[in-house]
């Protein structure tokens, strides 16, 4: 019987995908993001601070089951993390479930896992929120402990199966936060096209979890309207044009 462990299940949320939606956060992760908001997501057993529990599919699905009557007309459930293609077994027998209960689904993945694991998921999967941090190898790199070339390749695998994709892309003032990233990034994702590309300015609502693992919160700065508004300029002027 498969099973996964998820440190939190996230009710009523509405950021992670449309409408009022079930988030559940998968435990693990393949990158070491110099800001995540989740670092309790990166182990696949979380500190002592945070308990995880660990699920059947069954389990799962009728603890989601059970905000069914909020989803209505276009919420559902998103998986998340970490890495929630991690679990990709576990992934694709309860996203399956999902679907047949008419549960609209979404996998919010970073893309930095094998290409067999997300086209596992993908026939049971309605969205796909999609993580592109740098377009630079050498930046991805140094910000989160893998290159991007594998994440890349996996978009492009997404979008020629026809996956409806939201790419998001975290506004890290320090990370890539410069006209020229911001750029390249542009140039980068216009020979895939995605539909939707979303950008996501960095935020400290995580701080709290670095200081109950005894770790130093991360020290980015928050970036202004001003600031967000130049840097979704700089990338439309590339991805535009």
């Amino acid at each position: 019987m498969l099973r996964a462990r998820l440190f939190d299940l996230q009710r009523g949320s509405m950021v992670d995908g449309p409408g009022i939606r079930t988030v559940c956060f998968f435990c693990g992760c393949t990158l070491r993001c110099a800001w995540c908001h989740n670092p309790e997501s990166i182990p696949r057993i979380p500190p002592p601070a945070f308990p995880a529990r660990e699920y059947t599919v069954g389990e799962l699905l009728s603890a989601v089951m059970e905000d069914m009557p909020f989803y209505p007309p276009d919420g559902g459930v998103t998986c998340s993390g970490g890495e929630c293609l991690l679990w990709w077994e576990f992934l694709a027998e309860f996203l399956g479930e999902c679907r047949r209960a008419g549960i609209h689904t979404a996998v919010d993945t970073a893309g930095n896992v094998p290409t067999e694991h997300l086209l596992a998921v993908l026939p049971h999967t309605d969205l796909f929120l999609y993580d592109i941090k740098c377009a630079s190898p050498e930046l991805h790199r140094a910000y989160t402990g893998a290159g991007n070339s594998l994440i890349l390749e996996n978009l492009g695998v997404l979008l020629s199966h026809g996956a409806a994709v939201q790419v998001r892309i975290p506004l890290i003032p320090e990370c890539n936060g410069t006209r020229e990233e911001m750029q390249a990034l542009g140039r980068l994702l216009r020979p895939y096209a995605p539909s939707d590309v979303t950008l996501l300015p960095y935020h400290t609502l995580g701080h709290g979890k670095y200081r109950r693992m005894g770790l130093p919160p991360p020290a980015f700065t928050v970036p202004d309207e001003e600031t967000v508004s130049r840097l979704h300029t700089y990338f439309t002027e590339a991805y535009g044009g």
